[in-house]
């Protein structure tokens, strides 16, 4: 992941302040993203294994 932040950087032209704060935002923000798309995830299979074996 670090890999890629540093290509953004790069490519945004970051200074070393900006790049702190993607870093962090992404941190904070990608692990709920994540988790709530797991769940949803996890939940939509689980309707759909119901349905089928309701048929």
């Amino acid at each position: 992941m670090d890999h890629l932040y540093r290509l953004i950087a790069q490519h945004w032209h970051l200074t070393q302040a900006q790049y702190t704060q993607l870093h962090l935002v992404t941190s904070v923000l990608l692990g709920p993203l994540l988790g709530v798309l797991l769940v949803i995830f996890l939940l939509l299979r689980r309707r759909k294994s119901e349905a089928s074996t309701t048929e």
